[in-house]
Order: C-alpha cells, then structure tokens, then sequence
C-alpha cells in the first residue's frame, strides 16, 4: 500500500507494527461486528425487511455460507463433490435454477482474492 492513502498515512505517523497489527484487528472486528449486526436486522426488523425482495430475503444468507464452504474445500475430491452435491440440493430445494452452485463457484473464483481477504465475514453465525 506504499502509493495508496493508508501508505502515506503509515510514513507520516510513522506508525510501528504493534500499533499497526492492533487497528487491523480492530478494524477487521469492527467489520465482522456490524457484518453480523446487518445479517441480524435483515432477518428480524421488519421495518428495514420491507425495503428488500421477498426472495433476496430469503436467500441473502445463501451466499455467505456457499462462500464459507466453498473457500474451506480442500484437495480431497470425494469431501469437495459431497459438499457440492449438497449445496446444490440446498439452492434448488429454495429455488435456484440448476447450475447455480457452478456459476457462483466462478463468481468465487473472480473474486477469490477479495473474498480471501475478508472470509472472516462470512463464517456463522448466520
């Protein structure tokens, strides 16, 4: 991050490791928090439920367990096509059309860096 905000920020302030090391756990259990805390209203506030589709309600969650699996799949190929055969019953027992574990597998896989770097949010609870 040499040439970006935070990069100049750290240079000024010279900020050490310790202190560095402590605001990213904070920042990252700060994020996870209100992650959580968003996760929670959209499942109980009826008030904030009415903005949203019936079915984006529904499935909102979906993506964040499909994430959490899929990001945890190892190289035993037997475990990874149960796990893939169950979310696929999963989806289409709520709807998805067939096909839908592939296409968000490549939707992980664009983004894997990204989602990588924040898979903490999407572990339980959900």
């Amino acid at each position: 991050m040499p040439g970006s905000e935070l990069g100049y920020l750290h240079r000024i302030y010279q900020i050490d490791q310790t202190i560095d090391q402590k605001g990213e756990a904070l920042a990252r259990q700060t994020l996870k928090n209100v992650y959580v805390k968003t996760r929670s209203a959209l499942q109980t506030n009826e008030r904030l439920r009415r903005l949203y589709h019936k079915r984006f309600l529904e499935r909102y969650l979906d993506w964040d367990i499909f994430v959490n699996g899929y990001l945890g799949l190892n190289g035993q190929k037997a475990a990874n096509k149960r796990w893939k055969q169950k979310m696929e019953e999963k989806l289409t027992g709520k709807g998805y059309k067939e096909g839908a574990v592939e296409r968000m597998g490549e939707t992980v896989e664009k983004n894997r860096q990204f989602l990588e770097k924040y898979s903490f949010l999407f572990e339980p609870p959900y």
